[in-house]
């Protein structure tokens, strides 16, 4: 009797790697679960990214969006690119991290196929009609992932069957940015923002000009829009891609402050924890949170405290959980647990391992590349036999 080899899907409309939460959350579950089953992902591409790139036995498929990042034309190129990919190979479960996603999969036609929604946060603007697509959504997955307590209760009060929620700590969307020494004091200002990616662009300029001329304003980036937006602000800006996750560690291993926008209202309401404010502890950063209406004297207030204030605490100070674990529970949700989980190995590095560390290189590892690997890469630029969609 042939053995079966599980597989499963990973889709969300946002980039893949990318600076989000939910990015970089899937983007870890990713990885953990490579050298054990077929992973396929699938996601919106920005410039610089490959089409299509290996993950152990799978593949990411990256999907152009027409030299736009959001709207019904983008919206519905990526849906009809996830349901060709559903259709395509028989999955055992898909992970999603957006209605858009959700429901691309749900009405795809395919039966029995299990749909698990990591609801890490909710990014209103990014798909139109969003609060009916979430609603609609949350009812039609099987199982729905939250990273505490507070939001698996509002989703009981909201309606939603409470055997339908697991609560899993958002600790794989810190692999690898967890600081293992506290980062240098310098005059460095970084904006994460990316709980709020529909105000950076506008706070970026607004910080820009109520900070000091010679001090320089870090704005990681996805990219797209979003990076051609942020080369027309004037002043001492630098605007690198937030991926791989190595070159976003790098950036804030350098020092200096965070600047958060706080969270959405919609993801306030639903107590979602804000990924900014996660980032920044783990990295070792003080952080402060900006609001472009407060006066100017409020920030350099903000900062002067900083200055004067000790280093923050060491992040997560007692016992920091294992990845196998996490692994466990995941298999567990995705109901793979009875055939994967005897591949897990127990001395898996801890979620606060580097990715540099976390195993040697294989020729199945993710090819983590930038624009400068990929620009002169003519392979890199052909699109993908699934998504059939090209520029």
């Amino acid at each position: 009797m042939p053995v079966h080899n599980p597989s499963a899907l990973i889709a969300t409309f946002a980039p893949l790697p990318g600076g989000g939460a939910t990015a970089r959350s899937l983007f870890a579950l990713a990885r953990v679960l490579r050298r054990r089953m077929h992973i396929d992902l699938i996601a919106p591409r920005r410039r610089g990214q490959r089409y299509t790139e290996s993950n152990g036995q799978g593949r990411v498929y990256r999907v152009p969006l027409g030299g736009i990042d959001l709207g019904p034309e983008a919206e519905g190129r990526f849906l009809r690119a996830v349901q060709r990919q559903v259709r395509a190979h028989a999955y055992d479960v898909a992970v999603v991290g957006d209605p858009l996603s959700a429901l691309a999969v749900r009405h795809a036609g395919v039966t029995q196929l299990r749909i698990v929604y990591a609801l890490r946060e909710l990014r209103t603007f990014e798909v139109s009609d969003f609060g009916p697509r979430l609603e609609e959504a949350l009812r039609s997955v099987d199982l729905i992932v939250v990273p505490s307590d507070e939001t698996a209760e509002e989703l009981g009060n909201s309606g939603i069957d409470r055997s339908r929620v697991e609560v899993m700590p958002p600790y794989l969307e810190l692999r690898g940015l967890i600081a293992e020494e506290p980062p240098p004091r310098c005059d460095r200002i970084i904006l994460l923002g990316f709980d709020r990616p529909s105000i950076r662009c506008a706070a970026a300029e607004a910080l820009r000009r109520q900070i000091p001329e010679d001090q320089i304003l870090v704005v990681p980036t996805d990219g797209g829009e979003e990076r051609q937006t942020l080369e027309r602000i004037e002043g001492r800006l630098e605007w690198p891609y937030a991926w791989p996750l190595r070159r976003l560690a790098g950036h804030l291993e350098k020092g200096g402050v965070a600047v958060t926008l706080g969270r959405s209202e919609a993801s306030a309401a639903l107590s979602l924890p804000g990924g900014d404010e996660l980032l920044a502890a783990a990295s070792g950063l003080p952080m402060v949170v900006f609001n472009a209406d407060d006066p100017p004297a409020q920030l350099q207030k903000s900062l002067a405290r900083i200055a004067a204030a000790p280093p923050p605490p060491a992040f997560i100070a007692g016992s920091k959980p294992r990845v196998a674990d996490l692994l466990a529970q995941w298999l567990r949700i995705m109901r793979l647990d009875g055939v994967v989980a005897a591949e897990l190995d127990t001395q898996e590095p801890t979620a606060s391992d580097s990715q540099m560390q976390s195993g040697s290189a294989t020729k199945t590892d993710w090819i983590e590349t930038d624009q400068s690997r990929v620009e002169f890469t003519s392979s890199s630029h052909e699109p993908s036999a699934i998504t059939g969609v090209v520029d």
